[in-house]
């Protein structure tokens, strides 16, 4: 079972950030941007319709024009921040020159794009980096984040400001370092993936339970993805013992550490953790 995101290399992200950042300043306001306006400016033309789970999104290079396909079977809706994301990937295929480039001399067809860090193919997560960087640029998002309240309620006000997923504002939040913290993704097979932030401390937690089978009864996260009433928050909430979640641990002090454990649903998509320490 893949449990950690296939990395970018530092420069490579570095630069794919910093093109996201200037195409959000040149055709945002206040680091806020709309995907569809700026596909408008390009003359790319799109279009929502219904393609069961074939695909989130797909750019086409035909008849030398560019043309974004959205899918509303897994995007549910217009303007569902999903939506705002996938559009977004889509755009960062076309901004990255060597994806713009391969599509037009013919080298690489159009392909069916999994957008949210759901596919560990490194030109679908440059584009997922690229989406996240264009809907919140670096300086509008460590503003906001550190406005924010810690935690889970903190993310939603990110992703509410900036109306993109809550996939994406959360990995921003932990790679950011406002909140060190730990970053879970679970699905129907258990743990797909996790992300943690860079902090000394976070990082000597590494192994985390990867089954829902062997969560403690009172985990949010076991509460979430057995379909639990969810509160009136949006987010289920609850103390955890550091040895619950990470078995492995030898540091005795380590494993009496206590974490705050919040988890949310995404529909169809599974179940995000977030753990961070209560201290």
């Amino acid at each position: 079972m893949k449990t950690s995101l296939t990395e970018l290399e530092l420069s490579r992200e570095q630069q794919i950030a910093e093109l996201a950042e200037f195409i959000a300043e040149d055709y945002g306001t206040g680091g806020r941007v709309e995907p569809a306006s700026i596909a408008r400016k390009k003359n790319i033309t799109h279009n929502f319709g219904y393609y069961k789970n074939a695909f989130d999104g797909m750019l086409e290079f035909y008849d030398k024009r560019f043309h974004i396909y959205l899918n509303l079977s897994r995007l549910e809706r217009y303007e569902s921040p999903r939506a705002r994301f996938t559009f977004a990937h889509e755009l960062g295929h076309y901004f990255i020159d060597e994806h713009r480039n391969a599509l037009q001399s013919g080298f690489a067809p159009a392909h069916f794009s999994v957008c949210e860090y759901e596919s560990d193919n490194l030109v679908e997560r440059e584009a997922d980096w690229f989406a996240s960087n264009l809907l919140m640029p670096q300086t509008h998002f460590l503003r906001k984040a550190q406005e924010s309240q810690v935690g889970m309620k903190g993310v939603l006000e990110i992703q509410r400001y900036f109306n993109t997923s809550i996939t994406s504002a959360m990995l921003r939040y932990a790679q950011s370092g406002v909140a060190p913290c730990v970053v879970m993704k679970w699905n129907a097979n258990g743990l797909a993936w996790k992300k943690q932030s860079g902090h000394e401390v976070i990082q000597a937690f590494r192994r985390p339970v990867e089954y829902p089978q062997y969560l403690p009864e009172n985990s949010p996260t076991l509460w979430a993805l057995r379909g639990a009433k969810t509160p009136a928050h949006g987010f289920f909430a609850a103390h955890a013992k550091a040895e619950s979640w990470f078995p492995n641990l030898k540091d005795a002090s380590l494993r009496d550490a206590v974490f705050i454990e919040q988890a949310i649903r995404l529909g169809q998509f599974g179940v995000l953790t977030l753990l961070y320490l209560a201290d």
